[in-house]
């Protein structure tokens, strides 16, 4: 089964990899809008809020980040039921 891989990316806003290199857009892989639109903001805030060499600017902007993620897991391994394994990172 396919891998897809949830980690954030400053060089772009789609925070989805695929080891194989396949394309992993919201299109190819059957999301729906709604959580697609969730996994863009979710990477434009690390790319927004956070410092590449300083880390978070503000704590409570870390939190929410954060606590983000295992949401956005779980929706991703249920779209994704039976297409691909989820991994976080």
């Amino acid at each position: 089964m396919r891998e897809i891989r949830l980690f954030p990316e400053v060089v772009t806003d789609w925070p989805l990899w695929d080891d194989e290199g396949d394309d992993t857009s919201a299109e190819a892989l059957g999301l729906s809008p709604q959580l697609a639109e969730r996994l863009i903001r979710w990477n434009d805030m690390w790319q927004t809020c956070r410092d590449p060499i300083r880390g978070w600017r503000r704590e409570s902007d870390r939190s929410a980040w954060e606590a983000g993620r295992p949401r956005l897991v779980r929706a991703l391994a249920a779209e994704l039921r039976g297409v691909a394994t989820v991994i976080d990172g």
